[in-house]
């Protein structure tokens, strides 16, 4: 969704279009999408953070390994296999 509406803002920035009732450009409105999608990923992720009642680990850490990463997809089927 981030890919596509930077390809939306590229297109608006090239042939503009203005919105009908403030009469601003509209990819001005469209930049924020991008942004918002990202927040929604991280909010998400707080969420689970939260119910789950555990640390989930950050795929944007560069100090997390892949083990670490491995280690705590297993560990987390483990849990859903006793209950």
């Amino acid at each position: 969704m981030t890919v596509k509406s930077i390809e939306v803002i590229r297109d608006m920035i090239e042939y503009p279009f203005y919105s009908p009732a403030l009469d601003i450009p509209m990819q001005y409105i469209y930049m924020l999408f991008p942004f918002i999608h990202l927040m929604s990923i991280r909010i998400i992720r707080s969420i689970l953070k939260h119910i789950l009642k555990r640390d989930i680990v950050d795929v944007d850490d560069i100090s997390t390994s892949l083990e670490d990463i491995k280690r705590d997809i297993i560990d987390s089927n483990d849990e859903g296999r006793m209950a």
